[in-house]
């Protein structure tokens, strides 16, 4: 999986170079762009010197007003307890970035966290941190200090006794970051202000040249929004799943320019496991998808769409004691699926868009013990490269 993020960040920058918010003004061309780097995050309060790097995928929106991004650690050194995930964070600036000045943020993350006591299940939360901090822009480079809260420090870990103890987590976390802003569609700015890129626009779009197939490659997780009861569970030592892992999306459709419209076909393979005290538990679920959305604004080339449509999914669940199989279940079944999400287009020429988007799937396995398990997930593409091939 890291070598898909590492492939798409690479065809990211390929076509970009950095632009300085403080130039040019409040134009569509500068509302948003790419962030990549590293951050190095640790536990300053804790007696042990645990540090784990993560790689940076983000972007800056609204002129320096606001950070979106995705942090995804690299490898860890240590071993530790409590071994933070995948983040998926926003910051805001109410002074916003600027060059060769110190800028004050606070913000907000969902932030997945694993526990996991010497031979217990891997136990999954999905924790709300809080962080405020200070990010110093240098030209295209931006270096940031962020000190994380957690207002829920406590969970209860299952033991191998069958009850449940509450164990202490890291309450707050410091962070070092390093991103370089690029951006690939400044170059066209002059364009648009001159109004070549509106006749261009117009006089494609009338012609139908701005109707194309569509290609994409991008990064997922899905939140369990809800699974099982507890007991109904054959193995009480695991836990519920929260969060899967990280996993490619791939993706074709036709883009129709005079309605604004969007059909697509989209393919994932979501994977979760709970295992511990020799139990296992594990969801394989694979998902094709035909959705259509319209788009239905455009804010500076921050273009807003919603839609829905149909998902062909299989899913297979097993429970394991012991290596042996103690329950099952699994569907081929098609389902109906919503979608909403956001683009950032500064104009309708561009070969490649940048996509964000998020799904809702309702899905229910039938086990064999009778247990009815809730697959409902929320499915949240950060970060979705989509090509025009006509374009190029």
């Amino acid at each position: 999986m890291k070598y898909t993020i590492f492939s798409l960040t690479f065809l990211l920058m390929i076509p970009s170079y950095g632009q300085p918010y403080i130039e040019g003004g409040h134009t569509r061309h500068r509302f948003a762009q790419l962030n990549l780097g590293v951050e190095m995050l640790g536990d300053p309060f804790s007696s042990s010197t645990f540090l784990q790097p993560r790689l940076i995928i983000g972007g800056t929106h609204f002129w320096g007003h606001a950070d979106l991004y995705l942090s995804i650690p690299l490898f860890q050194p240590q071993k530790p307890i409590v071994l933070p995930e995948i983040e998926t964070g926003a910051r805001i600036y109410p002074w916003a970035i600027q060059d060769r000045k110190a800028r004050p943020f606070f913000g907000a993350s969902f932030f997945p966290r694993t526990i996991k006591v010497d031979n217990g299940p891997s136990m999954h939360t999905l924790d709300l941190s809080l962080h405020t901090g200070v990010g110093y822009l240098m030209g295209d480079h931006l270096l940031s200090v962020t000190l994380q809260f957690f207002p829920q420090d406590h969970r209860l870990y299952p033991t191998v006794e069958g009850m449940r103890e509450s164990m202490a987590l890291p309450k707050f976390y410091a962070g070092l970051r390093y991103t370089f802003l690029l951006d690939g569609t400044l170059s066209a700015e002059k364009d648009w202000q001159s109004g070549r890129t509106a006749f261009l626009e117009d006089t494609l779009s009338k012609l139908g040249r701005l109707n194309g197939w569509t290609v994409g490659i991008g990064v997922s997780s899905a939140f369990f929004m809800q699974t099982f009861e507890q007991e109904y569970l054959q193995s009480p030592l695991l836990d519920r799943h929260r969060i899967s892992s990280v996993f490619p999306e791939f993706s074709l459709g036709y883009y129709f320019d005079r309605p604004d419209l969007q059909l697509e076909m989209i393919y994932r393979g979501v994977k979760s496991k709970q295992e511990g005290y020799d139990g296992r538990h594990e969801m394989k679920r694979q998902s094709l998808g035909w959705v259509a959305y319209h788009f239905f604004a455009d804010f500076h080339g921050f273009a807003p769409f919603g839609g829905g449509g149909l998902s062909h999914e299989w899913v297979n669940i097993e429970e394991w004691r012991n290596d042996d199989r103690i329950d099952q279940g699994s569907i081929s079944a098609i389902r109906p699926v919503l979608v909403a999400g956001w683009d950032i287009r500064p104009n309708r020429l561009q070969g490649f868009y940048l996509r964000t988007s998020i799904r809702w799937t309702p899905i229910s396995v039938g086990m064999e013990s009778d247990a009815k398990f809730r697959l409902d997930q929320l499915e949240v593409n950060f970060i979705h490269l989509v090509i025009h091939p006509k374009r190029w």
